[in-house]
Protein backbone atom coordinates (compact mmCIF):
# COMPACT_ATOMS: atom_id res chain seq x y z
CA UNK A 1 0.00 0.00 0.00
CA UNK A 2 2.85 2.38 -0.75
CA UNK A 3 3.79 4.22 -3.93
CA UNK A 4 7.05 3.54 -5.70
CA UNK A 5 9.52 6.35 -5.05
CA UNK A 6 11.25 5.77 -8.39
CA UNK A 7 8.98 6.40 -11.40
CA UNK A 8 9.39 4.11 -14.40
CA UNK A 9 9.63 5.89 -17.77
CA UNK A 10 7.58 4.09 -20.44
CA UNK A 11 7.06 5.28 -23.99
CA UNK A 12 3.47 4.88 -25.24
CA UNK A 13 2.06 5.41 -28.69
CA UNK A 14 -1.24 7.10 -27.81
CA UNK A 15 -3.96 7.34 -30.44
CA UNK A 16 -5.22 10.83 -31.24
CA UNK A 17 -8.71 9.42 -31.77
CA UNK A 18 -10.97 9.58 -28.75
CA UNK A 19 -11.95 6.09 -27.58
CA UNK A 20 -14.63 7.37 -25.22
CA UNK A 21 -15.54 10.25 -22.93
CA UNK A 22 -17.43 10.34 -19.64
CA UNK A 23 -18.38 13.15 -17.32
CA UNK A 24 -14.91 13.17 -15.77
CA UNK A 25 -12.36 11.63 -18.10
CA UNK A 26 -11.42 11.03 -21.74
CA UNK A 27 -9.96 7.71 -22.91
CA UNK A 28 -7.41 7.03 -25.66
CA UNK A 29 -6.13 3.65 -26.80
CA UNK A 30 -2.35 3.19 -26.43
CA UNK A 31 0.42 0.68 -27.19
CA UNK A 32 3.96 0.28 -25.93
CA UNK A 33 7.04 -1.79 -26.77
CA UNK A 34 8.01 -1.92 -23.10
CA UNK A 35 9.07 -5.49 -22.27
CA UNK A 36 6.78 -5.82 -19.26
CA UNK A 37 3.72 -4.12 -20.74
CA UNK A 38 3.76 -4.88 -24.46
CA UNK A 39 1.54 -7.97 -24.13
CA UNK A 40 -1.50 -5.74 -23.54
CA UNK A 41 -3.29 -2.92 -25.27
CA UNK A 42 -3.71 0.01 -22.89
CA UNK A 43 -6.02 2.95 -22.34
CA UNK A 44 -4.68 6.32 -21.19
CA UNK A 45 -7.30 8.46 -19.42
CA UNK A 46 -7.02 12.17 -18.74
CA UNK A 47 -9.42 14.69 -17.19
CA UNK A 48 -12.01 16.93 -18.81
CA UNK A 49 -11.96 20.65 -17.96
CA UNK A 50 -15.14 20.25 -15.93
CA UNK A 51 -13.55 17.43 -13.91
CA UNK A 52 -10.56 19.61 -13.01
CA UNK A 53 -12.96 22.25 -11.65
CA UNK A 54 -14.83 19.65 -9.57
CA UNK A 55 -11.58 18.23 -8.19
CA UNK A 56 -10.52 21.70 -7.13
CA UNK A 57 -13.86 22.24 -5.37
CA UNK A 58 -13.31 19.06 -3.33
CA UNK A 59 -10.03 20.47 -1.93
CA UNK A 60 -7.85 17.89 -3.66
CA UNK A 61 -4.90 18.20 -5.99
CA UNK A 62 -5.12 16.44 -9.36
CA UNK A 63 -2.21 14.23 -8.28
CA UNK A 64 -3.98 13.13 -5.10
CA UNK A 65 -7.29 12.57 -6.90
CA UNK A 66 -5.61 10.45 -9.59
CA UNK A 67 -3.83 8.38 -6.95
CA UNK A 68 -7.20 7.77 -5.32
CA UNK A 69 -8.62 6.59 -8.65
CA UNK A 70 -5.83 4.00 -8.84
CA UNK A 71 -6.26 2.96 -5.20
CA UNK A 72 -10.02 2.66 -5.65
CA UNK A 73 -9.57 0.44 -8.70
CA UNK A 74 -7.11 -1.73 -6.76
CA UNK A 75 -9.59 -2.03 -3.89
CA UNK A 76 -12.31 -3.09 -6.34
CA UNK A 77 -9.86 -5.60 -7.84
CA UNK A 78 -9.23 -6.96 -4.34
CA UNK A 79 -12.94 -7.34 -3.54
CA UNK A 80 -13.53 -9.19 -6.84
CA UNK A 81 -10.62 -11.54 -6.07
CA UNK A 82 -11.86 -12.15 -2.53
CA UNK A 83 -15.31 -13.08 -3.84
CA UNK A 84 -13.76 -15.49 -6.34
CA UNK A 85 -11.69 -17.08 -3.57
CA UNK A 86 -14.78 -17.47 -1.35
CA UNK A 87 -16.61 -19.19 -4.21
CA UNK A 88 -13.67 -21.54 -4.79
CA UNK A 89 -13.37 -22.24 -1.05
CA UNK A 90 -17.04 -23.23 -0.94
CA UNK A 91 -16.60 -25.33 -4.11
CA UNK A 92 -19.31 -23.36 -5.93
CA UNK A 93 -17.43 -22.62 -9.17
CA UNK A 94 -19.68 -24.85 -11.27
CA UNK A 95 -22.97 -23.39 -10.02
CA UNK A 96 -21.76 -19.76 -9.83
CA UNK A 97 -19.88 -19.75 -13.13
CA UNK A 98 -17.42 -17.02 -14.23
CA UNK A 99 -16.72 -14.20 -11.79
CA UNK A 100 -16.32 -10.48 -12.44
CA UNK A 101 -12.79 -9.10 -12.52
CA UNK A 102 -10.76 -5.90 -12.87
CA UNK A 103 -7.53 -5.54 -14.84
CA UNK A 104 -4.29 -3.72 -14.02
CA UNK A 105 -4.04 0.03 -13.59
CA UNK A 106 -1.11 2.42 -13.13
CA UNK A 107 -0.63 6.03 -12.17
CA UNK A 108 0.94 7.92 -15.05
CA UNK A 109 2.26 11.35 -15.79
CA UNK A 110 2.27 12.77 -19.32
CA UNK A 111 4.32 15.93 -19.16
CA UNK A 112 2.78 17.83 -16.24
CA UNK A 113 -0.55 16.03 -16.62
CA UNK A 114 -1.61 13.17 -14.32
CA UNK A 115 -3.32 10.26 -16.05
CA UNK A 116 -4.20 6.63 -15.46
CA UNK A 117 -2.94 3.81 -17.65
CA UNK A 118 -5.32 0.85 -17.68
CA UNK A 119 -5.73 -2.45 -19.51
CA UNK A 120 -7.95 -2.07 -22.57
CA UNK A 121 -11.17 -4.09 -22.35
CA UNK A 122 -12.58 -5.38 -25.64
CA UNK A 123 -16.33 -5.66 -26.14
CA UNK A 124 -19.63 -3.82 -25.88
CA UNK A 125 -19.83 -1.47 -22.90
CA UNK A 126 -22.59 -1.93 -20.36
CA UNK A 127 -23.33 -0.43 -16.95
CA UNK A 128 -24.85 -2.72 -14.35
CA UNK A 129 -25.03 -0.43 -11.31
CA UNK A 130 -24.66 3.37 -11.08
CA UNK A 131 -22.44 5.20 -8.60
CA UNK A 132 -25.65 6.47 -6.95
CA UNK A 133 -26.62 2.89 -6.10
CA UNK A 134 -29.36 2.54 -8.71
CA UNK A 135 -29.61 -0.72 -10.63
CA UNK A 136 -29.32 -0.45 -14.42
CA UNK A 137 -30.81 -3.87 -15.33
CA UNK A 138 -28.36 -4.65 -18.11
CA UNK A 139 -28.99 -6.88 -21.08
CA UNK A 140 -27.30 -9.84 -19.43
CA UNK A 141 -29.39 -10.75 -16.37
CA UNK A 142 -26.77 -13.17 -15.00
CA UNK A 143 -23.96 -10.60 -15.07
CA UNK A 144 -26.29 -7.98 -13.56
CA UNK A 145 -27.05 -10.32 -10.66
CA UNK A 146 -23.34 -11.06 -10.19
CA UNK A 147 -22.67 -7.31 -10.11
CA UNK A 148 -25.24 -6.96 -7.34
CA UNK A 149 -23.58 -9.88 -5.55
CA UNK A 150 -20.18 -8.15 -5.72
CA UNK A 151 -21.63 -4.90 -4.37
CA UNK A 152 -23.30 -6.73 -1.47
CA UNK A 153 -20.08 -8.68 -0.81
CA UNK A 154 -18.03 -5.46 -0.57
CA UNK A 155 -20.51 -3.99 1.89
CA UNK A 156 -20.44 -7.06 4.12
CA UNK A 157 -16.65 -7.55 3.92
CA UNK A 158 -16.05 -3.94 4.95
CA UNK A 159 -18.43 -4.29 7.92
CA UNK A 160 -20.80 -1.80 6.26
CA UNK A 161 -18.12 0.91 6.07
CA UNK A 162 -18.16 1.14 2.28
CA UNK A 163 -19.80 -0.16 -0.87
CA UNK A 164 -18.28 -0.85 -4.28
CA UNK A 165 -20.45 0.84 -6.93
CA UNK A 166 -20.43 2.04 -10.54
CA UNK A 167 -20.15 -1.54 -11.75
CA UNK A 168 -19.54 -1.31 -15.49
CA UNK A 169 -17.47 -2.82 -18.26
CA UNK A 170 -17.65 -5.32 -21.09
CA UNK A 171 -19.01 -8.69 -20.10
CA UNK A 172 -17.20 -9.96 -17.02
CA UNK A 173 -14.31 -7.48 -17.27
CA UNK A 174 -14.93 -4.30 -15.31
CA UNK A 175 -13.37 -0.84 -15.06
CA UNK A 176 -13.93 2.66 -13.60
CA UNK A 177 -15.45 1.68 -10.23
CA UNK A 178 -16.52 4.08 -7.50
CA UNK A 179 -16.53 3.61 -3.74
CA UNK A 180 -19.32 4.95 -1.54
CA UNK A 181 -18.28 5.38 2.08
CA UNK A 182 -20.45 5.51 5.17
CA UNK A 183 -18.13 8.33 6.29
CA UNK A 184 -17.72 10.89 3.51
CA UNK A 185 -15.18 13.34 4.90
CA UNK A 186 -11.87 12.94 6.71
CA UNK A 187 -12.40 14.95 9.89
CA UNK A 188 -8.69 15.80 10.21
CA UNK A 189 -8.39 17.83 7.01
CA UNK A 190 -12.05 18.11 5.87
CA UNK A 191 -11.18 16.28 2.64
CA UNK A 192 -13.62 14.04 0.77
CA UNK A 193 -12.47 10.43 1.04
CA UNK A 194 -11.80 8.62 -2.22
CA UNK A 195 -12.96 10.66 -5.24
CA UNK A 196 -15.63 13.17 -6.19
CA UNK A 197 -17.86 10.27 -7.30
CA UNK A 198 -18.25 9.13 -3.68
CA UNK A 199 -21.96 9.64 -3.00
CA UNK A 200 -21.64 8.17 0.48
CA UNK A 201 -24.63 7.05 2.59
CA UNK A 202 -27.18 8.17 0.01
CA UNK A 203 -25.80 5.77 -2.62
CA UNK A 204 -25.52 2.92 -0.11
CA UNK A 205 -29.13 3.44 1.01
CA UNK A 206 -30.37 3.59 -2.59
CA UNK A 207 -28.78 0.26 -3.49
CA UNK A 208 -30.21 -1.43 -0.39
CA UNK A 209 -33.71 -0.02 -1.05
CA UNK A 210 -33.68 -1.12 -4.70
CA UNK A 211 -32.59 -4.64 -3.74
CA UNK A 212 -35.32 -4.87 -1.08
CA UNK A 213 -37.95 -3.77 -3.61
CA UNK A 214 -36.85 -6.50 -6.02
CA UNK A 215 -37.23 -9.11 -3.29
CA UNK A 216 -40.76 -8.01 -2.32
Amino acid sequence: MTWSTIPKPVEFNISKDLLGEGAFRRAYKAHTNDKELSAFTWVVKDYTTNALDVISETKQSVEKHTKKVVQMHCLAHNFANQLRQEIEKADLQESFGPTLKYGNIYLGKKGDEYVTVEEYVEGEFEKYINNDGKLCFGRNKIISEKAECLVHFSHEKSHHQLMLLDIQGCGYRLFDPEIALAKLVDNEDDEILFTAGNLSKEAISTFIKERVQLLL
